[in-house]
């Protein structure tokens, strides 16, 4: 046996997308979850050809999770699925059925593929690159959805639409980096906002908070991360703060017991928003 090699790159990008990511943290197929057996959330679920041209045509299909191919019932499956790999297989080889229900047997997934001379390898190899450039393309969409997202935040704010409030007492030094350079503060703020974005996009595990979109009333369509609560900020805390390792303080103004300096962060020590800090979020690479 040799590895596809188109099938092995889709199974990466497959694995880390984290689009199609069940509660669970088990992959959804168009039809919901084979690990948990739990429906696929709405906006994931496949409702069928004619309601899916519908919503393309309305105004509710403007959401970025519609684009993902893996919704679709065409989506070219690993070949452990037997009637799609065999309908496919049978459509340009048909004398050689035997080769597929032997794929069935020996390969768990998509990313192997039987050294074989013949058409049924050369099919096999097609569906194979398929997969991957759809599920490319998919990925290389969904980083500039978040990239033009953050964009647009950082020109609100040069524009003099900003108002980001974080920490708020827990952290004296970056209040004070907030009073004396709000700017400053909120472009940094945004660019750590989109370095957890990115985690979470390639993270395998769900697309959480920066899975939904909105429609704002000039028409622009944004990620909804406005409204995520305590667990959207405890995450960005890291990004924000905890790179310094500061010790915690509580609102009113005492020391929190709980939240001792690490003298281990990568930016312990280096004053918030210097040009020391900047680089260090700009240049960042995700887990």
């Amino acid at each position: 046996m040799t590895p596809s090699f188109w099938g092995v790159a889709a199974d990466v990008l497959e694995h880390l997308n984290s689009f199609n990511a069940c509660a669970c943290s088990a992959k959804l197929t168009f039809k919901g979850c084979n690990s948990c057996g739990e429906e696929a959330p709405n906006d994931w679920l496949w409702l069928g050809d004619k309601e899916e041209a519908d919503r393309d045509k309305s105004n509710d299909g403007f959401l970025f999770i519609r684009s993902d191919p893996r919704r679709r019932p065409t989506y070219p499956l690993d070949v452990s699925n037997l009637s799609d790999f065999s309908s496919m297989h049978g459509k340009y080889h048909k004398s050689n059925t035997e080769y597929s229900r032997f794929v069935q047997t020996i390969m768990p997934t998509s990313a192997c593929s039987v050294s074989i001379a013949g058409s049924a390898a050369s099919i096999l190899e097609i569906s194979q690159r398929q997969r991957f450039m759809l599920i490319f393309k998919f990925t290389v969409a969904a980083v500039i959805r978040l990239s033009n997202h953050y964009i647009g935040r950082i020109r609100d704010i040069l524009n003099g639409r900003g108002g980001v409030m974080f920490p708020g007492g827990v952290y004296p030094k970056m209040d004070a980096f907030l009073s004396a350079s709000p700017i400053r503060y909120e472009v940094i703020y945004h660019i750590c906002a989109l370095n957890m974005a990115t985690d979470e996009l390639f993270g395998a595990y769900d697309m959480y908070h920066f899975r939904r979109d909105y429609r704002r009333s000039d028409g622009r369509v944004c990620i909804d991360d406005e409204g995520n609560g305590s667990s959207f900020y405890d995450e960005l805390d890291y990004y924000m703060c905890g790179i310094f390792g500061f010790q915690g303080y509580n609102p009113s103004g005492e020391i929190d017991p709980y939240m001792k300096p690490n003298v281990a962060a990568p930016l312990f020590g280096v004053e918030p928003g210097s040009s020391v800090h900047v680089d260090y979020i700009l240049n960042r690479r995700g887990e």
